[in-house]
Parts: C-alpha cells; sequence; structure tokens
C-alpha cells in the first residue's frame, strides 16, 4: 500500500541556536535586498540611458530581470524558515517552487548561449552586427529564451510529481537541471588567429566568468563521482548558484563594462543636482 506525500521537510541549515537563526536570517535578507537593488539598478540604467541601447545591454538587462526572480523563488522561503524556525513546505508548495526554479534556470542557460551568440556575430562578423543583431530578432532570442525554459521545465516536474518518495526529506536547493550547452567557448575557438582568441577572450571574459561559475557549482553538485560525495558540501555549492552567483553577476558585469559604468555616474551626478536643486527650493 502507498503513502500519500502530502509535505517536504527542508535539509537546509538545522540548528537549535536562536542566535544562529538570526545571523543567517540576516545575512540572507542583507544579500536579497542587494540582488534586487544591482539589477533593478541596472534594468534602470539600460532603459533611460541612449548609449546603451545596444543587443549586448538588452540581454544584459533581461538576465537582471530574470535574476531577480530566480532569486525570489528561494530565498523568501527561507528566511521565513529562519525566522518562524519551521522547514515544513506543502507537495502543491514544493511542486510549485520546483517548477519555477527549474524554469528559470533553463531560461538563464538558453538567456546565456544567446548572449554569447551575440558576442559571436560582433566578434566574427563586426560588419554585419547591426543587421543581424535587429531589435526584432533580439525581442525574439529574448522571448524564446523564456518560453523554452518554462514549456522544457513542464514536462520535468510532471514526471517528478508523480515519482514515489521514500519519507517525506529533500534538499531545500533540490533540482533536476539539464543545461544547454553555452556557446561562449565554442564561439572563441572557431577564431582561427591566435590574437584573435585573445582579443575575443578580452572582451568575453564577464560573460565567461559569469558561465563558467554557473555550470561548474551545478555540474559539481549533480556530476561529480560518488566518492567525493558530501550532502553537507552539496548544500553548500547548490547555496552558490541559487543565492551568490545572482549577487555577483551585476557586479562582474558591470566592473567590466566602462559604459555601463559611465552611464552609472551620469546618472548619480544628475540625480545629485535635481536633489540640489530641490533641496535648495
Amino acid at each position: 500500500m502507498e503513502s500519500v506525500t502530502s509535505e517536504f521537510i527542508f535539509l537546509g541549515f538545522p540548528t537549535a541556536l536562536k542566535e544562529v537563526q538570526i545571523l543567517l536570517f540576516l545575512i540572507f535578507l542583507l544579500i536579497y535586498m542587494l540582488t534586487l537593488v544591482e539589477n533593478v539598478v541596472i534594468i534602470v540604467t539600460v532603459r533611460v540611458s541612449y548609449p546603451l541601447h545596444k543587443p549586448m545591454y538588452l540581454f544584459l538587462s533581461s538576465l537582471s530581470f530574470l535574476e531577480i526572480w530566480y532569486i525570489t523563488v528561494t530565498v523568501p522561503k527561507i528566511l521565513l524558515d529562519l525566522l518562524r524556525g519551521s522547514q515544513h513546505i506543502s507537495f502543491l508548495g514544493c511542486m510549485a517552487q520546483l517548477y519555477f526554479f527549474i524554469a528559470l534556470a533553463c531560461t538563464k542557460c538558453v538567456l546565456l548561449a544567446v548572449m554569447a551568440y551575440d558576442y559571436y556575430v560582433a566578434i566574427c562578423i563586426p560588419l554585419r552586427y547591426s543587421a543581424i543583431m535587429t531589435h526584432g530578432l533580439c525581442f525574439c532570442l529574448v522571448a524564446g529564451s523564456w518560453v523554452s525554459g518554462f514549456t522544457s521545465s513542464m514536462l520535468k516536474v510532471v514526471f517528478i510529481s508523480r515519482l514515489t518518495f521514500c519519507g517525506s526529506v529533500i534538499n531545500h536547493f533540490f533540482c533536476d537541471i539539464s543545461p544547454l550547452l553555452n556557446l561562449a567557448l565554442a564561439t572563441v575557438a572557431r577564431i582561427p588567429m591566435t590574437q584573435g582568441r585573445w582579443k575575443a577572450f578580452s572582451t568575453c571574459t564577464s560573460h565567461l566568468v559569469v558561465v563558467i561559475i554557473f555550470y561548474s557549482t551545478i555540474f559539481f553538485t549533480y556530476a561529480r563521482p560518488r566518492a567525493m560525495y558530501a550532502f553537507d558540501s552539496r548544500k553548500l555549492v547548490s547555496m552558490l548558484y541559487t543565492v551568490i552567483v545572482p549577487f555577483f553577476n551585476p557586479i562582474i558585469y558591470c566592473l567590466r563594462s566602462q559604459d555601463v559604468k559611465k552611464a552609472l555616474r551620469k546618472i548619480v551626478r544628475e540625480s545629485t543636482m535635481i536633489l540640489g536643486k530641490l533641496c535648495k527650493d
């Protein structure tokens, strides 16, 4: 006779010390708020700065928009559990969280591949870049990323929901992701000249760093040999790509982009002037 699973228990960071729970709550809350602010700043900066109305920054703002929802799927629940000291979640709640997390993660994989294609066209076909990367194509690529991510994840979650679970314990950061192969390294490898490859690496450094960090943590969690298996280490690595990576992505991209830093300085300068005039009035 099979029992029906009605809820799961998260195996996050169990601790009996209230002080530790409060400390973890404050750390996660700070990271969450900073991540939201960083990505909103990028979206607004790209939106209001005309020099940034280019495909590269359109994709970057789309990635920032995705990161806001990506981290919102998991962190608020973590904060709530730390605050109330309960780690239970209903079956339907778990499947909903799992679906949106997988969908956003798959969308992110496709969007990173789209950004790599944009770099490929800019580096390998620079004279035809503006003719190829039109606003219509960029919109279709971004929309296609979201549609493919959410539709492909539906079947995965339906399959997982039909599994027979042994007990009601599930990893807080569980995710069955089959990442799409990113095009960034393939793009660089197809450039014939060594000098051209070094230039490409210099141009794509930010994107390569983000891709390597994101995929390496996922592969370490779900594709490493059983001999290296350690449940606690897997939870820590899972937290890297669910919480820490979205926090650092805006910083990595902005520090490498002179255009973004210039636009940010201009916005800050204009905002300071407006506030100064309002205070004088």
